[in-house]
């Protein structure tokens, strides 16, 4: 029946059948499982890449390297599954060294930005190396979002895959325009070519072309970090499926892990994923 859907090709309520990565083998190693490099934190904000970088360890990323401001070495071990790479700041912002982001984007394959950066006055100069540099998944999520919302023309011809997390501030911010979230973020995805998970009680995850919506969750998720912990998902899942695949898969995994984690209990408590 018509219910107001425009322009929306194909629809899908993501469920259980939601396609997760698949098991491992028994003959797995590391080097299967794919490279994930967060590139994240200040020093008002060193925990944000932490969640994100734990989070794709707990995803089932091979390996994970933590690139965050060299004054955040106490947060280590906070991620000790992980390896570092400490990045130089200015005024407790990370700082854009051509050669450690030349190799980030040599040995990743997936890549977050954005997570805990705050202002950062060389996040748009980093984004702009990135996506002419790199040939795998960038998820920009955060910070990140905001420094897009200012200067989208860093996106023009990237190289990468991409994926945009944002939540509905963001989303304004990136969209002006009117329209509800679903055309804001197809809208979005067709004109920056990527796929866009607009977060909310109901996520609509769009490349353009294909529109799914998210309803697992709880309302324990609302607060500071739940974005974070999506976008470490998102990055190791993004090593071994197709992109519009693995943003569902990683919704829904969030979503329902915390729904049957806190179903009965207490939905102000949420301390861990």
């Amino acid at each position: 029946a018509p219910i107001g859907l425009k322009n929306v090709e194909t629809v899908g309520r993501l469920t259980a059948a939601t396609d997760l990565p698949p098991a491992r083998k028994k003959n797995s190693h590391k080097g299967m499982f794919g490279r994930v490099y967060v590139i994240g934190g200040s020093a008002r904000m060193p925990g944000a890449p932490v969640l994100t970088a734990c989070a794709a360890v707990a995803a089932g990323a091979g390996y994970v390297t933590l690139c965050a401001p060299d004054c955040n070495v106490v947060y280590d071990r906070n991620a000790a599954m992980c390896t570092r790479l400490p990045l130089p700041t200015v005024d407790g912002c990370i700082a854009f060294d051509e050669p450690l982001f030349a190799e980030i984007c040599e040995k990743a394959d997936s890549i977050v930005i954005g997570n805990g950066m705050g202002a950062a006055p060389d996040l748009g100069k980093m984004l702009r190396y990135i996506t002419a540099h790199f040939h795998g998944v960038l998820i920009v999520d955060a910070d990140g979002l905001n420094a897009l919302a200012k200067d989208r023309a860093a996106l023009v011809g990237h190289t990468c895959k991409l994926l945009l997390t944002p939540h509905p501030g963001e989303l304004r911010r990136l969209d002006e325009s009117d329209g509800d979230p679903i055309e804001r973020a197809k809208r979005l995805a067709t004109e920056l070519d990527c796929v866009v998970a607009a977060k909310n009680t109901v996520t609509v995850i769009s490349d353009g072309k294909d529109c799914l919506f998210n309803v697992e969750g709880t309302p324990a998720l609302a607060k500071g970090g739940s974005g974070d912990v999506l976008a470490g998902i998102a990055a190791a899942y993004a090593c071994r499926l197709p992109l519009l695949r693995a943003t569902a898969a990683a919704c829904y995994k969030l979503g329902r892990t915390a729904s049957r984690r806190y179903a009965g209990k207490d939905e102000n408590a949420l301390l861990s994923f």
